[in-house]
């Protein structure tokens, strides 16, 4: 369904094609999925769906029949995104090598997103809502409007210093109100002389913008290659292992050939980019030329001439001056009614952005936050008693935001207890406040850190009376008396040498698979 669950180098090498039928209410689906490839049919409605990858498009179908309403910022972007289904999954499936040691961890690539965890418990505990996410999306919006209206803001302020570094330094001046009766005074010609000068000067702002903004991807690009260049000489040098363990999560990161190899090729396509910018600035610099070239034709022009006057205010004003003040009046009026206008939508765009981060910071009251960090705890020191857990310093747990505080004391049979106290804690909270649909919860295996009886005796029992009746508990675990109650009360599968391959059963699947053409 979208996960990336820890799999074997054996089980990996079969490449196996899977068919998955589910139940969302009443409606019926299927998913099929090989490697990143993956379906989705839509069997009521006889809607079949395609799609190249997890992310994107498929995460958003999925999130919708799940009703997952979870968005992460894109760490290129910083816009929200609906994350690939293994977050929704999280609280409901116990790995058996990652999820017993360290919470919310049980699937591989969850490190595509930055600080995802605080978010998805508050989410899934009901301390955040869908309108938290919708208010942080029109927060990004809004947040590129007003950053949109800034930038327009600068332009014009370089427009200005454009017409300070361009036009003649001199103290002569016409009201736009009057450049019409002035006009008409002037010969055609250098009405069309004065138009091609205020058109050179629009372009060489807008150039001359350009080129600030380019230099400036120019500095990021150039200091994105030397990062490449030391992670690389980091990776070959100073790690002769073939993996790394993050020192802050305990996440082991491979440190192969081919991943060495990848920071090779990252650098090269940043390379690549580095010279297309360099290339960029350079067609702006003769872009940039050829406009200086033109504007010096136009004042040759304009030179030709000069002996030649205009009568204003009882002052005699050469056509060249008289043609600058035209230009200037003209185009800073013009750029002045703009600035005006995009201040007052910079204004407004602000006034918004704080009202939505006022309404974001009032969806959940103190008093709320409380009484949810409370049902926590209640529930939570419920399933210690349950399970036989005694020695956890509750003095530190204050929300389920403290996860990484529940396994530090005690042996570790007791810990392995402690985390599912807290995963079943999490499971009944979501049950009786989230919004998303509840999905079967995935356990493999209960009996970590050899169990004594009596503790596994309590483990089953606590899930067969605290799990409600209509929802599903997949248990994965080796054959064992203790567990015998719940077996009586469940559908079994019993897994040979082959795993889930049947021989005998190829024909049949294989058909299947025929029927909805995935082969």
């Amino acid at each position: 369904m979208g996960c990336d669950p820890v799999l074997d180098a054996t089980w990996k090498s079969f490449d196996c094609k899977t068919l998955l039928e589910f139940s969302v209410d009443k409606n019926i689906y299927q998913i099929f999925r090989h490697k990143n490839e993956i379906v989705l049919i839509d069997v009521n409605n006889n809607q079949r769906y395609s799609f190249p990858k997890v992310s994107g498009e498929f995460s958003k179908l999925l999130s919708t029949i799940i009703n997952f309403n979870f968005k992460l910022p894109n760490r290129k972007t910083e816009a929200l995104e609906t994350p690939p289904p293994a977050y929704y999954f999280l609280p409901f499936y116990i790995d058996q090598r990652r999820s017993w040691s360290l919470p919310w961890n049980s699937f591989e690539n969850l490190d595509q997103y930055a600080n995802w965890k605080q978010d998805l418990i508050k989410y899934d505990v009901g301390l955040i809502s869908d309108r938290y996410f919708e208010i942080q999306e029109e927060l990004f919006l809004e947040r590129r409007k007003n950053e949109n209206y800034r930038s327009q803001i600068t332009s014009i302020d370089t427009t200005f210093n454009v017409l300070r570094d361009y036009l003649p330094q001199k103290n002569f001046s016409i009201d736009p109100n009057v450049v019409e009766q002035i006009t008409k005074e002037i010969e055609v010609e250098l009405v069309t002389l004065a138009q091609n000068q205020e058109e050179i000067y629009n372009t060489l702002a807008q150039l001359e913008t350009e080129k600030t903004q380019i230099s400036h991807q120019l500095n990021i690009a150039s200091k994105i290659v030397l990062e490449y260049e030391k992670d690389y000489v980091f990776a070959v040098e100073n790690i002769p292992e073939d993996y790394l363990e993050c020192p802050l999560c305990g996440q082991i990161h491979e440190n192969s050939i081919i991943n060495r190899a990848s920071i090779l090729t990252d650098k090269v396509n940043a390379e690549n980019q580095l010279n297309e910018i360099k290339q960029a600035i350079s067609i702006i610099d003769e872009k940039i030329s050829t406009q200086k070239r033109k504007l010096n034709a136009v004042r040759d022009s304009i030179n030709l001439i000069n002996s030649k006057y205009i009568k204003y205010k009882n002052e005699t004003i050469s056509y060249s001056d008289a043609i600058n003040g035209i230009a200037e009046s003209s185009l800073r009026f013009r750029v002045n009614e703009k600035k005006k206008e995009l201040l007052l939508q910079e204004k407004g765009s602000k006034v918004l952005i704080k009202d939505l981060e006022s309404e974001k910071r009032q969806l959940q009251s103190k008093e709320d936050k409380e009484t949810i960090n409370i049902s926590f705890l209640e529930i939570f020191k419920r399933y210690l008693k349950l399970l036989n857990i005694n020695s956890i310093n509750m003095s530190e747990i204050e929300s389920p935001l403290d996860f990484t505080k529940i396994y530090k004391e005690g042996g570790a049979a007791e810990n392995t207890r402690t985390i599912l106290a807290y995963y079943l804690t999490i499971y009944e909270m979501i049950c009786n406040t989230g919004t998303q649909v509840i999905a079967p919860l995935v356990i493999d295996t209960p009996n970590q850190q050899e169990q004594s009886e009596s503790n596994y005796d309590k483990i089953v029992e606590t899930l067969l009376n605290n799990i409600p009746e209509n929802n599903q508990i997949f248990l994965c675990a080796m054959e064992n008396n203790h567990l015998k109650p719940f077996e009586s009360q469940a559908s079994i599968f019993n897994l040979d040498g082959d795993k889930l391959l049947k021989e005998t059963m190829f024909k049949e699947v294989e058909s299947i698979f025929k029927n909805y053409n995935l082969l």
